[in-house]
């Protein structure tokens, strides 16, 4: 103990080397100058005295070496266990005094946080009490404001370093009761074993304490893990969020009671010394004392120090800067010339007023004869003297020590190499006698090994051996014609050599009890066996086999190279498949036997394929199953095999690509899969376009699909567009009569009309049932439940007549109407209705429409019968003026307005004159051809509006709803008129023009319009 304190006042001398001043702007307080503020080298840097006795005694003591003799500079200032001071105190906290302690530069209560926040954030060690009396509170969350006294806060990364700084051993700052070991609780500081808990889990109480080092962030956060023994930090981060640690609360003091109080530093802090009352700054690890004015230089204060800023040290008459070296070492002066000093693993030497760092010449002198095979140690490096030099130690002189004359001759052993000490040096040696000395007759009849290299001691002198004696043993004359059996082949000892025992040598003649002995002559690495009583050679086999003998008869093998299966039989290896290496060889032994290689798979069976051989064939479905392949199990899937007209096959790779079988059943079926199309065909999936797989097959000219908006037409068994491009629809395309364009996608045909060729649209008719062509001129066809036919180039509505001509007798649907046929004659099926007069008519449903196909005869006001005859009423129905009209119909029916007449031209496929045979009409002309049967549009004549009646068999007319709109005093009716009528009459024809789609035939009825007062026939329309 009293050699520490020696140690520990030369230490604090040391470092109270220079004391200087230190300004804080440009204000500076006066002050007298004294040799206390720039002593050099003070016996006590704290108190007064002569700075050249100081520095005398200082040299005179043991702070600087001789040249042979090197003082080691600690990096921190004091002996800190020993020479710090304790400051014991209290604080007001929460209506008591707590005890507190400064070591150091910081003062720590002596207690851990006993705080209860909320039970989620703290917690007692195992959830008991008395552990919260004794460790005090674990926490998972730490606020100063809760835990600490004012102006205290958690305890910073910063102030734990400092505490262990500032003492030497966790003994002195840990609890003399609650800890196993030597604690003697020096600085009652009082550290205690609190552990930690990980949510429910707690761990190392009273083991180990884990206090929380506060961080300016969560990442910079550290926790000290503190045992009897020593301290290590981690991260906060290397700890669950669920942890919970020890609180200890501290403060940065601003003054100390003593020098010595000082903590360890490395900044330029500030701290008051309460001793002398003055502030001091930490340099290079040093503590400086302040003062404010820069004191004179001169021979009586040659080598004095002062802080401005900087250190300067006084020397030649003027102050000169202090390198950080000098601050660390001292100042190097003629006095201390030649000094030495270690700091930070190097050693310097004050050299010509400077430090330098002190060489290996500077240190031990020139290696010579008398320091041959010295070892020493400088700046971190070993040496040797060899050969006049100072040589660095080799990686063998580190390890087994350096060669020198006291080791000559001596042998070691490096990773089976031996090394003999000569010259100064470790060498390796391959020589016998290095390592066992002389051969003599101890030594005969043995092998020597020496660096991996045999030798053998014969006739006074060692020989190397050979490899086979290496391997084998010593063969002399004393083993002469000794077998050795190396597995399935010997060697002999010939001659003090050895060498492969022939045949003979080996065995002798192939005897009975020799048989199947396999013997290996390494000479020429051929293989021969003994079979019925002789020795012959195997047959060689592939590189990766043995030899096929008796003990590995019946074996099999694989090879990659080739790859192949093997079965060895009578000293021959016999290719095979693989289903025999698996599942066994077949055999006349085995045939009819039955595997099963995979799940959900055929099988195979044995069989004799002739000539003594045997194979694995696989086996049929019928084989396996016992199923046939016929109509009952068509497109059935039986272990991968589908049965398509009769004949169980397995998939194609395109069936598998498509993810569908094309058999019989599914002829014509279509599928796509990576943009191609495939059609279902006899011979399997067939490649077919994108048009063909979208719009179906392309079986006739002229037909039309559509696709994307786009219209097709068939050509030639394929689809395309029309090749003509149109740019304006309403242009002429003369001299392209017939032909077909296309505009925006959609198909165009050139028709004359009225004179002009123009571009005409293709009605929905023909969309769906292709181009009207020459060769289907006069073909009927049926869409959407209406009747259209070829004619002239276009598909039309045809006339009742025409469809009634062109279909076969019997009965047929017509808009709704059914008609019969009976002797080539076609009669609608009619309905009837009743009037309030009890009169009953005829009914037609055309479409939707249910007309009367009589005249109403029901008798009002304001209508007649032709010539007011009553016979003419039974004939042709009463005459209506326009008003009496509108209220005539019975309930249930409605008088027919113009756009209902207009959907019955539509639906009745052209409505003309009927009944010509029985004289009802004057003239027989072109309309009758065109009769469409069941109307019976009877030529009744009309009233004038002053009661004149007129022509009867000549014209009829029949009142619709609509009215003129300029002329309050008209209404519509629907004309029939006889070409028999005079050539004078007119109408206004201002109901509205002929229906579109009927103005080419002249014949058709039309809408006029007269006064309401005239009478004309009425027909009703059932309401719907």
């Amino acid at each position: 103990m009293r050699l520490t304190i020696v140690i520990a006042s030369t230490v604090l001398i040391l470092n109270a080397i220079f004391i200087g001043c230190s300004g804080y702007g440009s204000e500076y307080t006066p002050e007298e100058y004294s040799s206390d503020s720039f002593s050099f080298l003070y016996s006590s840097s704290y108190k007064g005295g002569s700075s050249s006795s100081a520095y005398s005694s200082a040299y005179n003591s043991s702070y600087y070496s001789s040249s042979s003799e090197t003082l080691f500079i600690p990096d921190l200032e004091y002996d800190k266990n020993l020479n710090a001071t304790v400051k014991l105190d209290s604080v007001w906290y929460k209506g008591s005094y707590a005890k507190t302690i400064q070591i150091g530069s910081y003062i720590w209560l002596a207690e851990n946080a006993k705080e209860y926040p909320t039970w989620r954030t703290s917690k007692c060690y195992d959830v008991k009490d008395e552990n919260c009396e004794k460790y005090g509170y674990l926490y998972l969350q730490w606020d100063a404001a809760t835990l600490c006294p004012d102006d205290f806060s958690i305890a910073t990364a910063s102030a734990w370093e400092s505490l262990f700084k500032n003492v030497s051993s966790n003994k002195y700052v840990i609890s003399s009761t609650l800890w196993s070991g030597t604690a003697n609780g020096t600085y009652a500081l009082n550290l205690v074993p609190g552990g930690m808990c990980d949510g429910f889990t707690c761990t190392d109480g009273g083991k180990k304490a884990y206090y929380v080092g506060a961080g300016e962030s969560k990442s910079d956060t550290k926790i000290y893990v503190i045992d009897s023994d020593s301290h290590t930090s981690k991260p906060l981060s290397s700890f669950s969020d669920s942890s919970f640690f020890s609180v200890r609360c501290a403060k940065l003091s601003t003054q100390v009671k003593k020098g010595s109080d000082l903590s360890a530093c490395d900044t330029k802090e500030k701290i008051m010394v309460q001793e002398d009352s003055s502030t001091y700054t930490c340099i290079y690890g040093k503590w400086f004392k302040e003062v404010y004015r820069e004191p004179e230089c001169s021979k009586s204060t040659e080598g004095s120090t002062y802080y401005k800023i900087r250190p300067y040290v006084c020397q030649d008459g003027e102050w000169r800067e202090l390198e950080e070296l000098e601050i660390r070492l001292g100042y190097c002066t003629s006095a201390t010339q030649n000094a030495t000093a270690f700091y930070n693993d190097t050693s310097y030497i004050c050299d010509s007023l400077s430090w330098r760092k002190q060489t290996l010449l500077d240190a031990q002198g020139e290696c010579n004869e008398q320091k041959g095979g010295d070892s020493i140690y400088h700046n971190g490096i070993s040496y040797v003297c060899r050969n006049s030099m100072w040589q660095t130690l080799s990686s063998m002189e580190n390890k087994y020590g350096v060669c020198n004359p006291k080791r000559l001759s001596e042998v070691i052993v490096e990773q089976g190499d031996h090394y003999i000490c000569k010259n100064n040096t470790w060498s390796r040696t391959t020589a016998a006698v290095d390592v066992y000395g002389k051969c003599d007759t101890t030594k005969t009849d043995s092998i020597y090994v020496v660096s991996n290299h045999g030798y053998v001691c014969e006739g006074g002198a060692w020989r190397g051996i050979s490899n086979h004696e290496t391997l084998y043993g010593l063969c002399n004359a004393k083993k002469q014609d000794t077998l050795i059996t190396l597995g399935n082949y010997k060697i002999i000892c010939d001659n003090k050599a050895w060498r492969y025992a022939t045949l003979q040598e080996a065995y002798g003649a192939c005897t009975a009890e020799l048989q199947d002995t396999i013997y290996i002559y390494a000479t020429d690495t051929n293989t021969y066996v003994c079979d019925n009583l002789t020795w012959s050679k195997l047959t060689k086999p592939n590189v990766s086999l043995s030899y096929c003998t008796k003990k590995n008869q019946g074996s099999k093998a694989k090879t990659t190279t080739p790859k192949a299966f093997w079965y060895c039989n009578n000293y021959q290896w016999t290719r095979i498949d693989s289903l025999s290496y698996n599942y066994g060889i077949c055999s006349g032994d085995s045939v009819g036997n039955k595997i099963y290689p995979k799940k959900d798979s055929l099988g195979y069976i044995c069989k004799s394929t002739g000539a003594g051989l045997y194979q694995w064939v696989q086996m049929t479905i019928k084989e396996q199953f016992n199923l046939d392949c016929d109509e009952t199990t068509q497109d059935t899937m039986v272990v991968g095999r589908l049965c398509d007209n009769g004949t169980w096959r397995t998939p194609t790779s395109l069936e598998k690509t498509i993810g569908k079988y094309c058999s019989k059943k599914n002829i014509g079926e279509k599928a796509t899969t990576s943009s191609k199309y495939y059609e279902c065909e006899s011979t399997g999936w067939t490649s077919i376009t994108q048009s063909m797989y979208y719009l179906g097959e392309c079986s006739r000219d002229s037909l039309i699909s559509v696709l994307d908006g786009v219209e097709y037409y068939c050509s030639d068994g394929k689809w395309i567009t029309p090749p003509n491009a149109i740019n304006d629809t309403t242009k002429s395309c003369s001299g392209q009569s017939g032909k077909t364009g296309a505009y925006k996608g959609k198909i165009y045909i050139c028709k004359y009309n009225s004179g002009y060729y123009n571009w005409v649209r293709l009605n929905d008719a023909a969309i769906k049932l292709g181009f009207c062509t020459n060769a289907r001129e006069g073909e009927l066809a049926k869409l959407n439940d209406k009747y259209y036919m070829c004619q002239y180039s276009w598909w039309r509505v045809p006339d009742l007549s025409l469809i009634l001509s062109k279909s076969e007798c019997g009965t047929i649907n017509i808009d709704g109407q059914e008609y019969t046929c009976s002797g080539d004659k076609w009669t609608p099926v009619y309905g009837s209705m009743t009037d309030s007069d009890e009169n009953t008519y005829k009914t037609l449903k055309v479409g939707t429409q249910t007309w009367m196909v009589e005249n109403l005869n029901y008798k009002t006001e304001n209508s007649w019968c032709y010539n007011n005859a009553d016979r003419y009423c039974a004939q042709y129905g009463r005459l209506y003026t326009w008003d009496a009209a509108q209220t005539a119909c019975p309930k249930g029916w409605h008088l027919p307005s113009h756009e209902e007449f207009n959907s019955l031209r539509s639906n009745s496929l052209h409505i003309y004159l009927s009944n010509h045979d029985n004289g009802n009409w004057q003239t027989q002309n072109a309309n009758i051809k065109y009769q469409a049967p069941g109307f019976e549009f009877l030529a009744a004549g009309i009233r004038t509006d002053e009661g004149s009646f007129d022509y009867e068999h000549r014209l009829a007319g029949m009142w619709l709803t609509d009215t003129l709109g300029n002329d309050a005093n008209k209404a519509c009716f629907m004309k029939f008129m006889d070409e028999s009528m005079p050539g004078d009459y007119t109408l206004e024809n201002s109901c509205g023009s002929k229906t579109e789609g009927y103005n080419s035939l002249p014949e058709s009825p039309d809408v006029f319009s007269n006064k309401k007062g005239y009478g004309y026939s009425v027909r009703c329309v059932k309401d719907n």
